[in-house]
C-alpha cells in the first residue's frame, strides 16, 4: 500500500481521491488552529484506504477534526482509526462521516474513535455519522472515551514501575493501536 502523511498546517480542508490502495497518517504538530477536515473520495472500484491518527492534547490546545469518506465505486474499503489522549484542560472534537453511495455496492467501511482521558478539566465530543444508500455493504462505527484502567496501572506498578512510568507506557500502547503512531 502507498503511504501518505497528511499535515494540515494552515490549510483547513484537504480533499484526496487515491488512485491506488493508500494508507493516510494524519499528523498534528500542536500548532493547528480551527477545524481541520479530510475528505476522501473512493471512486475507483476495489480501492482500499486506511486512515490513522494518533494525537495528544494538553491545556490550551484543541483538536477539531472531521473525516469524510465517500464510497462512490463498488467494492471499496476504508478503515479509519482515530486515537487521542487528553491531558489537563485538553479539548478534542471528532466527527467521522461515512457516505456509501448507491453505486458503491459491496463496499466495507469501519470507523473507530477512542479517546483516553488522563487529566482533569478535559472535554471530548465525538460524532460518528453513517449515511448508507447502498443495500449490500458492511459498515460499522465505534466511539469511546475513558480513563486509564486502574487494574493495568496496579499491575505495572507491582512490577516495579512508578505510577508515571506505568501511565506513560499505557498511553504509548494505546496510541500504538492507531498503527501509525510515532509515540
Amino acid at each position: 500500500m502507498k503511504k501518505e502523511i497528511i499535515q494540515f498546517g494552515t490549510t483547513n480542508t484537504l480533499t484526496v481521491s487515491p488512485t491506488e490502495d493508500t494508507v493516510f497518517s494524519i499528523k498534528f504538530n500542536g500548532n493547528e488552529r480551527g477545524q481541520k477536515s479530510l475528505i476522501v473520495y473512493l471512486d475507483v472500484p476495489n480501492m482500499s484506504c486506511k486512515i490513522y491518527c494518533g494525537y495528544k492534547v494538553s491545556l490550551g490546545n484543541t483538536i477539531d477534526l472531521i473525516t469524510t469518506i465517500i464510497h462512490k465505486a463498488p467494492a471499496t474499503n476504508c478503515d479509519t482509526v482515530i486515537r487521542g489522549v487528553l491531558y489537563n484542560g485538553g479539548v478534542s472534537s471528532y466527527q467521522g462521516k461515512v457516505i456509501i453511495e448507491k453505486t458503491a455496492q459491496g463496499s466495507v467501511s469501519r470507523l473507530e474513535d477512542r479517546v483516553l482521558v488522563v487529566g482533569e478539566g478535559t472535554h471530548n465530543h465525538a460524532e460518528p455519522v453513517m449515511q448508507i444508500e447502498a443495500n449490500n455493504v458492511v459498515a460499522s462505527h465505534a466511539s469511546t472515551t475513558g480513563r486509564v484502567d486502574g487494574g493495568q496501572l496496579y499491575y505495572l506498578q507491582s512490577r516495579g514501575l512508578s505510577r508515571e512510568e506505568s501511565q506513560d507506557l499505557l498511553i504509548d500502547a494505546f496510541l500504538c493501536n492507531s498503527e501509525q503512531s510515532e509515540y
